[in-house]
């Protein structure tokens, strides 16, 4: 396993940066940050706090982790997208443009956070799901027995997705599970508000009718 943190001797270095070969700094891992497996971080990018990068996560152009933020499995960061505080980005997921994933926000499977989209709090951003722009995801909760959070999100294969507890699907498969039991009636109450502004937005369903 390779392993790069601020404490590391030349040629990486929290003053200097990662630093190619030939000496000259090519990226910066800063602060208690982690990078290790297969990971690459490289051009003008930035690990730093105490942000951890593995797997064989790519980080690069000018984007920039941190905070306590991770990046996994074969996920993408790159142009100048950001992911911090402890958000998380993995699988086969991908975060780039100008794009902001922050606060507890998880972004995984093959889904896309791009343009200047902004995906923050408690949001779950999955499947394929197609953020270019912050309008193209909704989040609300506390709701529910168990108090979560609901996200309503564009997906480039079923054109909306709904994302909840252990649940993430279509909003046929979502509405089925729906029963007369009293912890539902949150979800029955507030889902079909959701959708109507999602449509309202452009986004719906692409389920046979």
């Amino acid at each position: 396993m390779r392993l790069v943190d601020c404490a590391s001797t030349p040629p990486f270095s929290s003053e200097h940066g990662w630093k190619s070969p030939d000496g000259w700094p090519t990226s910066f891992i800063e602060g208690s940050a982690l990078v290790c497996g297969s990971a690459q971080v490289y051009d003008s990018a930035r690990v730093c706090g105490s942000a951890q990068v593995y797997g064989s996560a790519l980080v690069c152009g000018s984007a920039q982790v941190y905070g306590s933020a991770l990046v996994c499995g074969s996920a993408r960061v790159y142009d100048s997208a950001r992911v911090c505080d402890s958000a998380r980005v993995y699988d086969s997921a991908q975060v780039y443009g100008s794009a902001l994933v922050c606060g507890s926000a998880r972004v995984y499977d093959s889904a896309r956070v791009c343009g200047s989209a902004l995906v923050c709090d408690s949001a779950r951003v999955c499947g394929y799901g197609d953020i270019q722009k912050t309008t193209d995801y909704i989040c609300v909760g506390p709701i529910g027995s168990r108090n979560d959070f609901i996200t309503l999100h564009k997906d480039r294969k079923i054109g909306l997705r709904i994302n909840t507890g252990c649940f993430s699907g279509s909003v046929s498969e979502f509405m089925a599970r729906l029963t007369d039991a009293p912890e539902h009636d949150d979800y029955k109450a507030i889902v079909p508000a959701l959708l109507a502004v999602m449509k309202r937005r452009g986004i719906e369903s692409k389920e046979p009718q």
